[in-house]
């Protein structure tokens, strides 16, 4: 493990994660979207 978000899910559902264009992934789960963004360091 590398890092942990916030996403404000209520629930786990490792199913949706989509890659975006921009170094970031889409979590999808029950009730909750979230765009998780890899910042550089």
């Amino acid at each position: 493990m590398k890092a942990r978000v916030p996403t404000g899910a209520t629930r786990l559902n490792g199913m949706f994660l989509c890659p975006g264009w921009d170094r970031d992934v889409y979590y999808c789960s029950s009730g909750t979207v979230a765009r998780i963004r890899a910042e550089s360091l």
